[in-house]
């Protein structure tokens, strides 16, 4: 069995699903989305599940489910189950396909906290990182700064200087991969059952930190 508490299950999301007309069913959280199903973490372990023809046809891009959203399915004794229902979506975080709302893409939601990782090299600019503490805190998600890749020859100073805009705001962590105790810090900053993402451009090691993070 699956403690579902691990992932999140909580602050009032049996109320919800009890509103449902298919409360009766199992319900999960959506760990992996497909072009076509969905991998679904329940209490019974996981399941390939697709959606009904009334969700895939019924909902534009915009309302269909993304990683993070809880959902309720109907399971099958193969591992794979059909999702019939979407509980109410909270926190979550959308890429723009197109520049407009209408056009806004949920890519996960119940964050509760979203890494801002720049790496300390040309890749730190603050104001890009004020503009990702922005759109963080307007879904209601905590923002924190990661400066990555601590290692490398970088002015302190001058980083501490900037940081004075937005250091009031979130907290800051220096990590490197290549020193244990910051991913040690960065780690104690998760409590259990909480959701967080990594943000940023590419090539600052968020998938290098991720991993740290999961080594025991």
């Amino acid at each position: 069995m699956i403690d579902l508490n691990n992932y999140g299950w909580a602050g009032g999301l049996e109320l919800m699903k009890q509103r449902s007309t298919h409360s009766a069913l199992p319900h999960g959280r959506i760990a992996v989305a497909h072009r076509t199903c969905y991998e679904v973490v329940s209490g019974d372990g996981s399941s390939l599940c697709e959606l009904t023809g009334g969700m895939m046809y019924g909902k534009s891009d915009f309302e269909l489910p993304c990683v993070g959203d809880w959902v309720i399915f109907q399971p099958f004794d193969d591992g794979k189950g059909i999702i019939v229902d979407m509980l109410p979506r909270r926190q979550a975080l959308y890429r723009r396909k197109s520049g407009t709302v209408a056009d806004k893409q949920a890519i996960a939601s119940y964050v509760d906290k979203a890494f801002i990782v720049q790496s300390l090299d040309d890749n730190f600019n603050i104001r890009r990182a004020e503009r990702f503490m922005v759109q963080v805190l307007e879904e209601g998600v905590e923002p924190v700064m990661v400066l990555n890749k601590a290692d490398l020859d970088h002015d302190r100073a001058e980083v501490d200087e900037e940081l004075r805009r937005i250091s009031s705001r979130m907290p800051v962590f220096f990590t490197s991969v290549h020193r244990p105790e910051t991913i040690s810090r960065l780690r104690e900053s998760i409590s259990v059952g909480q959701t967080v993402v990594f943000v940023g451009s590419s090539g600052v090691g968020k998938s290098s930190l991720v991993n740290a993070l999961c080594e025991k």
